[in-house]
């Protein structure tokens, strides 16, 4: 029902549209062929959404934008705003005729140059036009409008369809260099240097972001041409030059390396912030006040939009040519499989991904009872992973290979290369399902993995595929005081190119609605499984509801809801298992791939420790096992205990791979390492009990 609230708006902005020509019948008789109409039906539609989106802010949804906060609009909720909405319509063209009388038609026309210049440069800055923006530029525009129309008696010159031409030819430049620059170029400069993190063909992504980005063009150009006065839609395009300039600017040679869009929010100092701002500010400043005397450096500024434009376009050209796409894939693991359990011998392993053990215990706090569902669940609260990051801790998980400093540039494919365990499960009659993103999984593997699918048919959703991509050049481009505004998650991209019956880790719902509408069944025939789930677990941004509702602006969610909701999904899970009498003899490990992340400049890396301790969940049952409440370990675990804990669960000799979590005793005293290899190797010495932060030291740093 969500996607009629903007039809539905419409349909008001008509009503009052109509009844203002009919108030204004000689008026617009007069001058039909200006775009009048249009113009009008602007100004009431503007209106409508205002009232919509104050009634929504009264209610306290101030961050959503109205088509978000329409979420989980019922039919009936249409009907509730039905009555006031036509009585306003009526009403409303009736009181701006009264009260601006002659002046109505120079009062609309400004409201609509105000409302969509404010409009385009709150989407530059923010690339999301929430509630409370969206009223606050609505009634800014609606003072503006006022104050003209009544104090300015001059009419406002604007663009007649004869000057269309010479105004078109003005304008050219700098739509053509955003339209390439923030449309086009940089989205598949990503894809083309990512190809992994984006599923689906390239082709189709790149003729999305073309056509998409040509009909945004014509749309803001149209909207130039028809709603703004002749100086301001000068004054607009002498703006959008500079900051399409700056911007490119600061891409090119003021960003640096920035972090990987993971979830969290990249920092920088306050100077760097600092400096950043004046570079933008002095330059701004410096165009505009010799441009407005030296017409020279707005043709400076038309020049140097063609030059962008026609550079990227090359570029374009030369990555897409230089580029090997005969290599990208297309396949995916599935969740073929993901349901059915064996009829004898059970593995089951929850990955639910960076859920920290601090945070976990948090929950406990907030809700003792929370955990009743683990009640034959030991927790090891003194444990630690392998790795910060998860490209490198699902093949650990998964191979038990430790890293090492030689292999420090090829872990993935020396892990993979060198470790056996999933071959000697797979050799023992276990059923393999390993449901994670393709990219954590060697093609080595993929013959052993009913699940794989090697031709996966992907649908895009064109308007959040633009969206994000937009929003991730704005990303790049704005000053870094600004960058928070389009900071985005990467991982989102795979909720927006969906493959059918694809496993998707960034989106928990999706397995709860799988999990509660399929269920578990017991397959006939199967012996033995081995499954290997993969979810989102706490991993930011948080955009599950404690209720397992998924939003995907996360202003419904918070990170406690997200930890407690994901939890549930295992918990149903469970429960479905005690149902089919397969709970008591299964081995369930419900974990981590890692803890919290840690924030540290170069410095400190070299001189001190973390800022913060990191220890995933390690929450295990074997089998037959029975407690009257969850049992709470200090033992000093790790990853390290999961191989040798699989193999023992699926019948074979353990010890070659270590020790298994319950042979570890709590007063063993074992140093722990984990590993940060994302911008440098940093090597993490844990001596003590984990939740200690003086028992965390830095013991080698390899840049």
């Amino acid at each position: 029902m969500q996607r009629y609230i903007l039809i539905y708006i419409l349909m008001f902005g008509i009503l009052s549209s109509v009844i203002w020509e009919c108030i204004n019948k000689k008026y617009l008789q007069e001058n039909r062929r200006g775009g009048v109409f249009l113009k009008t039906l602007l100004f009431f539609y503007a209106s409508h959404y205002f009232v919509i989106s104050a009634v929504k802010m009264y209610l306290g949804d101030n961050n959503n934008s109205l088509y978000e906060s329409f979420w989980d609009i019922e039919a009936i909720t249409y009907i509730h705003y039905s009555i006031p909405l036509i009585l306003i319509g009526i009403i409303l063209p009736v009181l701006i005729k009264l009260i601006f009388r002659a002046n109505g038609r120079q009062f609309i026309r400004i409201f609509d140059c105000s409302l969509l210049v404010l409009l385009l440069f709150a989407f530059i800055l923010r690339c999301h036009i929430s509630i409370m923006w969206y009223c606050l530029i609505y009634a800014i525009s609606f003072v503006i409008a006022a104050i003209v129309a009544l104090l300015y008696k001059k009419d406002i010159e604007f663009i007649s369809i004869k000057e269309y031409k010479s105004y078109i030819s003005d304008a050219l430049p700098v739509i053509c260099a955003c339209v390439m620059t923030v449309g086009i170029y940089l989205p598949n400069e990503l894809y083309l240097n990512n190809p992994v993190e984006f599923p689906g063909s390239y082709w189709v992504f790149l003729v999305i972001m073309i056509i998409a980005s040509l009909l945004t063009g014509a749309a803001l150009m149209l909207m130039g041409l028809l709603f703004l006065p002749k100086r301001i839609y000068g004054a607009v395009n002498i703006l959008l030059s500079i900051m399409v300039l700056m911007g490119y600017i600061q891409n090119m040679f003021l960003n640096g390396e920035l972090q990987s869009m993971d979830g969290v929010d990249q920092v920088w100092e306050f100077s760097t912030k600092l400096i950043n701002a004046v570079i933008w500010i002095v330059v701004i400043m410096a165009v505009i006040l010799i441009g407005h005397k030296k017409n020279v450096i707005f043709k400076a500024c038309k020049l140097l939009c063609w030059y962008i434009a026609l550079i990227q376009a090359f570029s374009l050209v030369y990555l897409v040519i230089t580029s090997d796409l005969s290599t990208k894939e297309y396949a995916a693991l599935t969740n073929k499989g993901a349901l059915q359990i064996a009829e004898n011998d059970n593995v089951l392993v929850f990955v639910l991904d960076c859920y920290e053990g601090d945070w976990f215990e948090e929950i406990l706090e907030e809700d003792e009872d929370f955990t009743a569902p683990l009640a034959d669940f030991t927790y090891y609260r003194n444990g630690t992973a392998k790795f910060f990051h998860t490209a490198q801790a699902i093949p650990y998980m998964l191979t038990g290979v430790e890293w090492d400093e030689a292999h420090k540039d090829d872990y993935y494919d020396y892990a993979y290369g060198t470790s056996d365990l999933l071959k000697t499960i797979y050799e023992q009659g276990f059923d393999l399902g390993i449901y994670t993103a393709l990219r954590y999984i060697p093609d080595s593997v993929y013959p052993m993995l009913p699940n794989y699918n090697d031709n996966m048919e992907y649908e895009y959703n064109v308007t959040k595929v633009f969206k994000m991509m937009v929003n991730a050049s704005l990303y790049k481009m704005s000053p870094f005081c600004m960058k928070l505004m389009h900071s985005y998650y990467s991982g989102d991209i795979v909720n927006y190119i969906v493959g059918k019956d694809a496993w998707n880790i960034e989106n928990d719902s999706l397995f709860h609605n799988y999990l509660a509408s399929e269920g578990i069944s017991v397959q006939e025939g199967l012996d033995k499984a081995f499954r290997f789930y993969h979810m989102f677990g706490l991993h930011a941004p948080f955009c599950l509801t404690e209720d397992l509702r998924y939003d995907a602006t996360g202003r419904e969610s918070s990170m406690h809801s997200q930890g407690r909701g994901s939890m549930k999904i295992v918990y149903e899970y469970l429960e479905q298992l005690k149902q089919l009498g397969k709970y008591d003899d299964a081995t369930i490990i419900i974990t981590a791939d890692h803890g919290q992340g840690t924030i540290m400049d170069d410095s400190s890396r070299k001189s001190g420790g973390p800022d913060r301790t990191s220890r995933p969940v390690f929450i295990i049952k074997e089998p037959y096992e029975h407690n009257e409440a969850m049992v709470i370990s200090n033992a000093p675990v790790s990853q390290s205990q999961l191989a040798p804990t699989y193999i023992k669960a699926v019948g074979l000799d353990w010890e070659k791979y270590g020790r298994t979590f319950s042979e570890i005793s709590e007063d063993e005293q074992i140093e722990r390492k984990v590993v940060e290899c994302r911008t440098a190797d940093t090597i993490f010495s844990v001596n003590g009990h984990a939740a200690d932060l003086d028992s965390w030291t830095i013991s080698d740093y390899i840049e």
